[in-house]
């Protein structure tokens, strides 16, 4: 008689990266929509770009053992703007986070594919949570709930004008969109965690108007967060209802991307081709949507246990970068804008946020000025910038402060080029209660 040993535990299975490669092939469209912002065509940015594109292509197509190379390169592609060629979009730090926790997985270890697999998302999670918290509380100023100064209802205001619909911008209904915008932001959180597909449609709703008057790749940077609320198996479910009604979906996402093109060439005959392709997508994205959200309504994701040590890690680091406008740190990168965050001692308008919280005052404090710098808030850094305007040749204006680093003197009209990145706002009134600039 043969004996044969059976194992009586079967091998157990290895972690499925699904979820991993549908948010990272979300990334890179992300990353590409990122590149064909105004400001990275800039030719100093050609060579951060192309180590970001290879970042981005590796996440969407190499091997999984070249996931930490690719995390590392789309991180020095961003990093590269950020630091040293004055990128100022939060949406760039945003991409940067993704990156290094990404990176921060994909480390070599006995359980790097568990940890891209199911810790990956868990930190995308994190970190899109963390977006949208932080955007919300900066709005919590007294100016974004001033519904005649509120980035809200400017936005809207533009929107109006965008497609031609006053009813937008109706007066009365002005008060609703500070508080209507805060609830989409939050609102949008609790849908994506407790109905996936609900929180598809809201992001795509929300998102399309910023997509039309403030931020052409915006949704597309954000997407990957939106898809790691949706696990593997019901956007499989999503594609396969979406295929069946491929025509119906098409009817609507491409009749509402034609209606808002319709709408929008009535009044303008300018055409801008990057920014309304990318819109139309996002019809297109909302038609797919749309059509899977009755059979998919009730549908909710499951996730596998995993560390949750980094996620939180990463989402403490998001909040400390949300924090730095009221520390005096920095201003850009923190998710403010669209925020009308005043962050300057005369200025500071937060409702929660003490003006005690700040450490250091970053902007200049006039002791002799021409009337046309006393009238702004800069940064020594900024000042360089208002040489060209405020000089001529052989001129000299001898001007004095006071900021963080101390006292300052020095002559305006010689004053070399401002080099670096600006971590501040610049050029802004010192006036209080403006109308959204940022």
């Amino acid at each position: 008689m043969v004996h044969r040993d059976v194992d009586p535990s079967p091998e157990p299975r290895a972690p499925s990266t699904a979820h991993y490669r549908l948010c990272t092939r979300a990334y890179a469209i992300g990353a590409v929509a990122h590149l064909t912002l105004p400001d990275a065509m800039q030719i100093s940015w050609v060579p951060a770009n192309l180590v970001l594109f290879a970042g981005a292509a590796g996440l969407a197509f190499a091997p999984l053992q070249f996931a930490a190379l690719s995390f590392l390169a789309c991180a020095v592609g961003l990093a590269w703007p950020l630091l040293l060629l004055g990128d100022q979009l939060t949406q760039s730090a945003f991409m940067l986070a993704v990156a290094l926790a990404g990176l921060s997985c994909a480390l070599p270890s006995k359980r790097r594919r568990a940890r891209l697999g199911q810790t990956f998302p868990a930190c995308l999670r994190a970190l899109t949570a963390g977006a949208y918290l932080i955007a919300a509380f900066h709005k919590l100023n007294a100016d974004f709930l001033n519904p005649e100064l509120s980035c809200a209802t400017g936005g809207m205001q533009i929107l109006a004008r965008n497609w031609s619909l006053p009813w937008l911008a109706f007066e009365p209904a002005m008060e609703l969109w500070p508080p209507l915008f805060l609830a989409a932001e939050l609102g949008l959180l609790v849908a994506l965690r407790v109905r996936p597909i609900v929180g598809l449609a809201w992001a795509l709703v929300m998102h399309i108007p910023l997509t039309i008057i403030f931020a052409p790749s915006f949704a597309y940077v954000m997407a990957p967060g939106w898809i790691a609320f949706v696990d593997a198996d019901l956007f499989t479910r999503l594609v396969k209802r979406a295929k069946e009604r491929w025509r119906l979906a098409l009817a609507i996402g491409g009749s509402l991307g034609v209606l808002s093109a319709t709408l929008y060439f009535q009044d303008h005959w300018v055409p801008y081709p990057l920014w309304q392709f990318k819109e139309f997508l996002l019809w297109l994205a909302f038609g797919f949507v749309a059509v899977a959200l009755p059979a998919l309504f009730n549908a909710t994701s499951r996730f596998p246990k995993t560390n949750r040590v980094l996620p939180a890690i990463w989402l403490a680091l998001w909040l400390l970068n949300g924090a730095t406008p009221y520390l005096g740190l920095q201003f850009h990168h923190a998710g403010a804008m669209l925020s009308n965050l005043r962050a300057d001692r005369a200025c500071w308008n937060h409702v929660l946020v003490p003006r005690g919280a700040q450490v250091f005052d970053p902007y200049l404090s006039w002791r002799s000025a021409p009337p046309e710098l006393q009238e702004l808030l800069l940064t020594r850094r900024s000042l360089g910038g208002q040489a060209e305007a405020l000089c001529v040749e052989g001129a000299a204006r001898p001007i004095a402060g006071d900021d963080r680093a101390g006292a300052f003197e020095a002559d305006l009209c010689a004053l070399p080029d401002p080099s670096g990145p600006s971590l501040f706002q610049n050029e802004l009134p010192v006036t209080c209660h403006q109308r959204c600039m940022h």
